[in-house]
């Protein structure tokens, strides 16, 4: 009827709550596609009147998330309902999926479906190393096996020595893919290490058996300490080490605005500034945490000191930054890099016996900066190759370098020296400039394979600017 008053939610009309809330389950990046894994976090409610349920785990099992929860925090506002199904969403992205809760007296089914993951996962590894699985007892090792690995270098690589026949000593591994855990092995051991593939949770159970339960875990291995931790073991950063050796040129700038446009790209990746005097960089660059980041951008002082030039060779990948004018103090660091790297292979050969076969290759990457157009880097780069490959060549049989353009970066000395007083990334502060272009090509480079990069070298433009450029 014309002119009938209608009730609206402002004069007093409330709206409906749903009876099932939306939830969200935190998750880090990238495990929304996961097939069988393992979690533990928060469950927060995303509805009204609902709370917090705090240090919660839960099992994703194909298109499932099966939850665990106490019997004695009930049933908050309608929030749990046991053996129903919930909605849960990753704060990464993606489709959500549907979930069961199950309380502390079902444990064992979620016990029993925690394992069913954990060996197909392990099976998984095996099948794509080329490795054999082995279902891990106590029963099967040999005591003779277990004097030729120490307690605590087991404990810290998790692994277990199983067999022992001549110069074979057979270890079962969680990650056999870690080449610098089968090198320290072979150290210690003064053996050629056979390794397979073993559950985590197989492998701590052996080792607490044969050792006894004295091992306390430390703090990385406590879940509790790190509530969004995955319980496997997840894959470990690539580290990538940046040296400039351009006076006024900091490589801070290039590694702050990569790790911008990384994390731009859905990408996890940390900045790490070792460009410092008296800088103390303890341990081996790959011990971080599993599964925290992707990526790590490092860069280190132009000074060629052993513990730099250690640095950047056990990095995954390093980025030499050069310009037109100090190009020779480029070819000068490249030279003490090489040079570092044959005594560190001949070290390695000689505490290992003849392990170590075959034409040993030392990867560099070469950005220039400070460029007038995008053609003038890729030719100091060919000049500093053309020294290189004449100075080192023949130098030491069986070793070589390999050197790569990455790219170059435009001069835009006026923006550069803008952030730098700013310390803000050059790509966030001038994303439009010349400069922040190339360092945004540089970064989808990275995330491409070494010989699959395809390096700005020309420029296209249009026929009338090329007909009326002077």
């Amino acid at each position: 009827m014309i002119g009938q008053h209608r009730p609206s939610y402002r004069s007093g009309r409330k709206k409906e709550r749903r009876r099932f809330p939306r939830y969200s389950w935190i998750v880090p990046t990238g495990v929304k596609t996961a097939d069988q894994r393992v979690f533990e976090g928060s469950l927060l409610n995303m509805g009204q009147g609902g709370g917090m349920l705090e240090t919660k785990e839960a099992l994703a099992v194909g298109d499932q998330l099966w939850l665990k929860f106490r019997e004695e925090e009930g049933d908050p506002s309608g929030i749990v309902l046991w053996g129903r199904a919930v909605w849960a969403m990753p704060t990464c992205g993606g489709t959500g999926r549907y979930g069961v809760a199950f309380s502390e007296g079902q444990a064992q089914a979620y016990e029993n479906l925690r394992r069913h993951a954990e060996v197909v996962h392990s099976k998984s590894v095996a099948r794509d190393s080329g490795l054999d699985f082995v279902e891990l007892r106590p029963s099967i090792v040999e005591k003779k096996a277990l004097d030729y690995v120490d307690k605590d270098l087991a404990f810290s690589l998790n692994c277990v020595p199983i067999k022992l026949r001549g110069e074979k000593l057979m270890v079962a591994l969680a990650e056999p893919k870690d080449s610098r855990s089968l090198d320290k092995l072979c150290l210690y051991s003064q053996c050629k290490v056979t390794p397979v593939v073993a559950t985590s949770s197989a492998i701590r159970n052996t080792l607490i058996h044969c050792w006894g339960s004295q091992y306390v875990p430390s703090e990385g291995d406590q879940l509790s300490v790190l509530p969004f931790r995955e319980l496997r073991r997840q894959k470990k950063p690539r580290i990538v080490a940046l040296v400039s050796s351009t006076p006024g040129f900091s490589a801070t700038i290039l590694a702050k605005s990569l790790v911008a446009v990384l994390n731009g790209e859905e990408r996890q990746a940390v900045f790490l500034d070792a460009d410092l005097d008296k800088a103390v960089l303890s341990g081996d660059l790959s011990t971080t945490t599993d599964g925290a980041c992707e990526w790590m951008i490092l860069t280190l002082p132009s000074e060629a000191s052993t513990s730099n030039l250690d640095r950047a060779i056990r990095a995954d990948e390093a980025v030499l930054v050069v310009s037109p004018s100090h190009w020779q103090k480029g070819s000068f660091y490249i030279e003490s890099l090489f040079d570092r790297f044959v005594d560190l292979q001949k070290n390695r050969k000689a505490a290992l016996g003849d392990e170590i076969t075959g034409h040993r290759v030392l990867e560099l990457s070469v950005v220039c900066t400070s460029t007038s157009n995008i053609r003038q880097g890729f030719t100091v780069f060919k000049r500093i190759e053309t020294r290189i490959h004449h100075e080192l060549d023949m130098r030491e049989p069986g070793f070589d370098i390999r050197l790569h353009y990455l790219g170059g970066i435009l001069r835009d000395r006026r923006n550069i020296q803008r952030a730098e007083k700013l310390g803000r990334p050059l790509t966030t502060l001038k994303p439009h400039s010349p400069a922040s272009q190339c360092i945004t090509h540089m970064a989808c480079s990275l995330q491409k394979p070494i010989h699959e990069r395809e390096p700005r070298i020309h420029v296209h433009r249009p026929l009338l600017s090329r007909l009326f450029s002077y």
